[in-house]
């Protein structure tokens, strides 16, 4: 036995009514965060194409100093020691053994992928 009419629809029963059911409300918060997750990481994409260096120029002409020379200086200097040269040398004078520690330096799986 029904404690409602049957020719009034139940609470959260729009289909049954004759209506159009309501997604619940929650979803909207949702899709906000979404959308400014993804505009957020477009941004930061943006920001990063933008500010990128252009390396284009080191393949034609060495580099005046490095980070690694600059702090070696720095230290040198500190401690009242010479500071190092720079003295660059062509690929090819370079050990095929000591090019493969490098690699293997940076990443121990380079020659497996």
């Amino acid at each position: 036995m029904s404690l409602v009419a049957p020719s009034e629809p139940r609470a959260g029963d729009a289909a049954a009514a004759g209506g159009v059911s309501r997604r619940p409300r929650r979803r909207r918060p949702l899709r906000r965060l979404l959308l400014l997750a993804l505009l957020a990481a477009l941004g930061y994409g943006g920001w990063l194409a933008l500010t990128w260096p252009d390396v284009a120029a080191l393949a034609e002409e060495n580099p005046t100093t490095t980070a690694f020379v600059q702090r070696a200086r720095r230290a040198a200097r500190r401690a009242e020691r010479p500071e190092p040269r720079i003295l660059w040398v062509p690929y090819a004078q370079i050990s095929p053994h000591l090019k493969r520690a490098v690699l293997a330096a940076e990443d121990i799986g380079f020659f497996d992928h």
